[in-house]
């Protein structure tokens, strides 16, 4: 059986999913998850789109740093899926008690002024994914609380256990994490109160390596160049041979290194290769960023090009079907998500 691969991103939000049978089950994962209700824009619902596609298990879901577009109500879709949850990841640096107090804080933000006015509404979503995660994470839930850092084996949790799905993290690094903790630190005055949002959560952003057989696929979140630059030093990066890449930070300048795209990291034509970009509030993708991937990549698909504004959160999204021996086909894609001709 294949592995289904649903890349969704509107002008703003983003949602993976993953789809595959193991035991019996139809199983999925899901990294990040930007969904919204009846009465809030267009309503854009993740829990009923995992119904349509039969996912009765959830072994893995990930939210890989506190960007509103990358969590918002992502606390509903874990809820949905109490005790039918395997494992969550989130961006770590503080535990998961402390971020709860963090975001408390920094929802009662009434400072507020042009920069800030969406604070307390991007905090109570965070601050409402990490307590439903912790929740979830006590003994009787059985949910297994982690972070993603480094190069890191994330599922099967079990060492011991196989599966046709490995997901493997692939950052962030420690001088980013550091970096971000020491912005946290800064975030906060002398009262004990959280005077500003600490900025920059892109360098805790993860990117993962999902493996089915010898079938690669590269997830990068939205992870910048300094932690891509940490994988390629580190001594454990992996020899990437992908057949599908959700291109990191909205396929922006930021989100990519010398050699990423033209060097051999990623775009070497070993194979055919597929590339996904999600865009970001009508300011990303940057067309000098699409252009080297193009050159890069068999086959090119930006999601969301006719959305506009953070106010549309349609479906917009590429099906990939991943087979074991390695070869990707997209065998749909949502009308506002096709190929990219430049």
């Amino acid at each position: 059986m294949p592995l289904d691969v649903f890349i969704n991103g509107a002008d703003f939000g983003e949602t993976i999913i993953l789809r595959w049978e193991e035991g019996g089950l139809v199983c999925g994962g899901i990294v990040d998850c930007y969904a919204t209700e009846d009465g809030e824009r267009e309503c854009f619902d993740v829990c009923a789109w995992l119904d349509e596609l039969r996912i009765t298990r959830l072994r893995f879901a990930v939210a890989t740093h506190p960007h509103l577009d990358h969590l918002q109500h992502f606390d509903k879709l874990l809820a949905k899926f109490e005790k039918k949850t395997d494992a969550f990841y989130y961006w770590g640096v503080l535990e998961p008690e402390m971020w709860v107090e963090y975001f408390e804080a920094l929802k009662m933000n009434r400072s507020n002024g042009a920069k800030a006015q969406r604070l307390p509404e991007k905090a109570q979503h965070a601050l409402n994914l990490i307590a439903q995660a912790h929740q979830m994470s006590k003994p009787e839930e059985g949910l297994k609380l982690a972070t993603a850092q480094a190069v890191t084996r994330c599922f099967p949790l079990d060492p011991k256990r196989s599966s046709m799905v490995e997901l493997h993290s692939l950052g962030p690094w420690s001088r980013q994490r550091k970096a971000y903790l020491r912005r946290v630190g800064q975030s906060i005055d002398a009262s004990g109160a959280v005077s500003e949002e600490p900025g920059a959560a892109n360098a805790v952003s993860s990117a993962f390596l999902v493996k089915y057989g010898q079938a690669e696929i590269v997830l990068g979140g939205d992870m910048e160049g300094p932690n891509w630059r940490a994988l390629r030093k580190s001594g454990v990066c992996p020899e990437f041979n992908p057949c599908l890449i959700k291109v990191s930070h909205h396929g922006s300048k930021t989100g990519k290194i010398p050699g990423m795209w033209d060097g051999g990291f990623f775009g070497s034509k070993r194979r055919p290769l597929i590339a996904v970009v999600t865009p970001w509030n009508g300011r990303l993708p940057e067309r000098p960023v699409l252009r080297r991937i193009k050159r890069a990549v068999t086959r090119f698909h930006v999601t969301g090009q006719k959305s506009a504004g953070r106010g549309r959160s349609l479906r917009s999204f590429v099906h990939v079907k991943v087979s074991a021996t390695g070869e990707a086909e997209v065998v749909t894609n949502s009308p506002n998500a096709g190929q990219l001709f430049i």
